[in-house]
């Protein structure tokens, strides 16, 4: 993923790429890596928090929820 790309154009395309062929957490692990370097905070912050657990569908509620937060304040 680019730095400024959207990051649902994101998610979408590797939705249908990867999701359908990998374990969920694999599939979430390797959504959390695909992220750009500007991300690195939220990427911690997400690992250290579900270091046991890790489900797609909370890793991609988190990034959607991160990505609008970021975008009100621009």
């Amino acid at each position: 993923m680019k730095e400024f790309d959207l990051v649902t154009t994101n998610l979408n395309a590797y939705e249908s790429i990867i999701r359908t062929q990998i374990e969920e957490e694999f599939c979430a692990l390797l959504l959390i890596c695909s992220l750009p370097p500007l991300w690195e905070s939220f990427v911690t912050t997400v690992c250290n928090e579900s270091a046991t657990n890790t489900k797609y569908a909370s890793t991609t509620g988190s990034i959607l929820f991160e990505d609008a937060q970021r975008r009100s304040f621009v």
